[in-house]
């Protein structure tokens, strides 16, 4: 996922705020004028989508937590499941594309967004589906470990923002997203991270 310390908003024409909301974006009357959704597609009247970023998925886990159940994937899958608001089907849609029977877990613990749910599977807490994007970098640097082969999904990542009007902080965000995501790298790209 493009990382916003990245972004120099340079030239910009007054003030750039981002803000943390899962609603749909109400261009007309909340004074937003972009937003980042993960779609199938869009086809909002009066509204431009770019898509610009693959998605993929897989269950992530902490490398102690790797460690402690002896790298083993079915003692990983019984551990807490924990599941974020805005993917709230990971777990049920990545069983499914891989043909896998959870097993019970040993319970299930649910997050509003996905960075506290990286936050607690990095903690331990237990074991999560998320998106590459997310957790490309604790992957790298061993916080987290990925047993299983990302999947790709259908969606991507798209930024909306109301076709009929032309915000200029708006539109050069939309550029360097769109940068961004060509520079991303597939998850194939990076070696896989057992842990210690």
């Amino acid at each position: 996922m493009p990382r916003l310390p990245d972004f120099a908003p340079n030239g910009l024409a007054g003030d750039v705020q981002v803000v943390s909301d899962n609603a749909a974006a109400d261009f007309d009357l909340s004074g937003i004028h972009a937003a980042i959704r993960l779609e199938n597609g869009w086809n909002g009247e009066g509204l431009s989508s770019l898509p610009f970023l693959r998605h993929f998925y897989r269950p992530v886990v902490s490398s102690k937590r790797w460690h402690d159940v002896g790298e083993n994937h079915v003692k990983a899958l019984g551990l807490p499941r924990l599941h974020s608001k805005t993917f709230a089907a990971g777990w049920m849609r990545w069983s499914s594309d891989k043909g896998i029977v959870l097993p019970p877990a040993a319970r299930e613990v649910g997050f509003e967004h996905n960075f506290f749910l990286i936050e607690a599977a990095s903690a331990g807490i237990g074991i999560a589906v998320t998106a590459w994007a997310y957790v490309e970098s604790e992957i790298e640097t061993g916080r987290l470990v990925a047993p299983w082969v990302f999947s790709p999904l259908q969606f991507r990542f798209h930024f909306i923002r109301p076709s009929r009007v032309d915000n200029a902080a708006a539109r050069e965000f939309g550029n360097w997203l769109m940068v961004q995501g060509r520079r991303d790298r597939a998850p194939s790209e990076v070696s896989f991270r057992s842990g210690s």
